[in-house]
């Protein structure tokens, strides 16, 4: 079961059971990249879990329900959008602080294929971290989460071509500090 399946419990309206069938296939395909985006934002896996459960029962409560399509970029919205009010709160900074063991996972190869993974993703996390953090952002919507650059614009307000540009000077920068080191 979901670490968040109550969510789906709490929904209120007259459309709850439409709205509690669609955050529960929400819940299931969505929660982990959006725990994981959050958790880049606030620095922890708790307050992270809660951001993202309090979007999901916004998802439960939206008066009308949204189409599939939009589901995906409105929840990274509502979380981005938490994310940003908890650091506002706490008064942090962003941080970018992945476990190089959460990227790689418990993937089956052997020590010193995985040592030498370990070691090349962690100099990758650390250039990343030197991105100013719209770059990082954008980066991750990018390859964690897969969104188009329209669907990243839609969830960080930027413009499309904003966005291009931003992934096009991340990807520069990474690949000329790769190259160099």
């Amino acid at each position: 079961m979901s670490e968040l399946g109550h969510v789906s419990e709490q929904s209120v309206g007259s459309d709850s059971v439409i709205n509690r069938a669609r955050a529960t296939c929400a819940l299931q395909e969505f929660e982990q990249p959006l725990i994981r985006y959050v958790q880049m934002f606030v620095g922890n896996y708790e307050s992270a879990r809660d951001i993202v459960s309090d979007a999901f029962l916004k998802l439960c409560q939206q008066k009308q329900p949204l189409d599939d399509v939009y589901i995906k970029p409105w929840l990274f919205k509502v979380c981005r959008n938490g994310a940003i009010d908890f650091c506002r709160k706490e008064k942090r900074v962003a941080t970018s602080d992945m476990n190089v063991s959460q990227v790689i996972g418990n993937r089956e190869t052997e020590p010193a294929s995985k040592f030498e993974q370990t070691e090349t993703l962690a100099t990758v996390m650390k250039k990343i971290g030197a991105l100013s953090n719209n770059q990082q952002e954008v980066l991750r919507l990018k390859f964690q989460s897969g969104f188009s650059y329209q669907e990243i614009a839609d969830v960080t307000g930027l413009t499309k071509s904003n966005v291009g540009v931003l992934l096009h000077t991340a990807l520069t920068k990474l690949r000329q500090q790769l190259v160099e080191s």
